[in-house]
């Protein structure tokens, strides 16, 4: 198995039971649909779930969650984003190699070392100081059996300690910023 340290990523088997993905998939559906990304009528993607989604929100801040990142990042870890991507066959995209290198922000405030910035579904990203993104994990939750042949991520093992890289036409590696600060 990889592992966090070595590889940047780990895949954790089974952290939720069937009755707890069966309602997390309820609480998704419950989200305000207006706030969603549309695709042939159906809603595909939901940005800023933490405020939207109580369930989801509970979710993000509970114990079994933050221990896990706990593990890699300490104490005082909190959420700062989730995000749905449904892909299915009806509404399915392809995401080029990339680095997510914005954090979500409650107010537009000019401070030395952010920037640039951009406005997603109403809500303020910037590009934080690699210092910041250096405390960042991201935690993908699949509601879906996937694994590594079939699985929505890809992730290049070990580019994580290479740092934040001007975006290329053909980037050689991907590294996933993160919905988790410390």
């Amino acid at each position: 198995m990889r592992t966090f340290d070595r590889d940047g990523f780990a895949i954790l088997a089974g952290v939720f039971d069937r009755a707890q993905i069966e309602a997390l998939i309820v609480a998704t559906s419950k989200t305000d649909a207006d706030r969603g990304v549309r695709s042939r009528g159906g809603v595909y993607a939901i940005r800023n779930l933490v405020p939207l989604s109580p369930p989801i929100r509970d979710l993000a801040q509970s114990p079994k969650l933050r221990a896990i990142v706990e593990a890699h990042l300490g104490d005082g870890v909190f959420p700062v984003r989730a995000t749905l991507f449904d892909k299915i066959a009806g509404a399915n995209w392809l995401v080029p190699p990339h680095q997510d290198l914005t954090i979500c922000v409650t107010a537009r405030i000019e401070v030395p070392g952010y920037g640039p910035w951009t406005r997603k579904a109403g809500v303020w990203h910037v590009q934080p100081p690699v210092r910041v993104l250096d405390r960042m994990v991201s935690v993908g939750i699949h509601l879906d059996d996937c694994g590594e042949v079939n699985g929505a991520l890809r992730v290049v093992p070990g580019t994580d300690k290479l740092g934040a890289s001007p975006p290329r036409r053909s980037p050689k590696r991907k590294v996933r910023g993160a919905p988790w600060c410390a």
